[in-house]
């Protein structure tokens, strides 16, 4: 006698049921073993991939706002570009010095000093300041300063002292 013989000799209908209970026992087995863990890992990469998304599309809407900034930084780095072309150079300072003594000159001012100061280091260029001591009229200082802002290079003016 084997051990399935009392299955085999059953009735059909306890071999019904009892065939019943194995497929049911066999998938609560397969589901709890094999298809709950997957389930769960499921879902955990659903989560991932939503907060991914999520990411993405933050980055995508940070991208296009930074496009027009990008835009704006390209072209005021073209301004500085064409800003510092006419910015004398260190090998042109003395031609300058004898454009701002003769445009003095030119206007009517007697320039009783002209003396060049160390350069100053800023952030993207170097200051060369210039101490001239001048005298003339109102109009011959309008003249010079006019004369001065038609100059090809940038060259700022600062007055500190005036008298009449």
């Amino acid at each position: 006698m084997g051990a399935f013989d009392p299955i085999i000799n059953a009735p059909p209908q306890h071999k019904l049921i009892f065939g019943t209970m194995v497929l049911v026992v066999v998938g609560a087995l397969g589901y709890f073993f094999l298809i709950s863990g997957a389930r769960a890992e499921r879902d955990t990469l659903f989560q991932e991939n939503e907060v991914r998304r999520a990411e993405v599309l933050k980055a995508k809407a940070d991208e296009a706002n930074l496009r027009p900034f990008r835009a704006m930084a390209e072209a005021l780095r073209k301004r500085l570009d064409a800003a510092k072309e006419r910015l004398p150079q260190e090998r042109e300072i003395p031609q300058v010095y004898r454009q701002v003594s003769d445009l003095a000159t030119q206007s009517g001012l007697d320039v009783a000093l002209f003396q060049p100061k160390p350069p100053e280091d800023r952030d993207v260029l170097t200051e060369v300041p210039i101490a001239v001591t001048a005298e003339g009229t109102y109009h011959q200082m309008g003249a010079f300063l006019q004369r001065m802002g038609q100059m090809p290079r940038i060259v700022s003016l600062g007055i500190s002292g005036c008298s009449a």
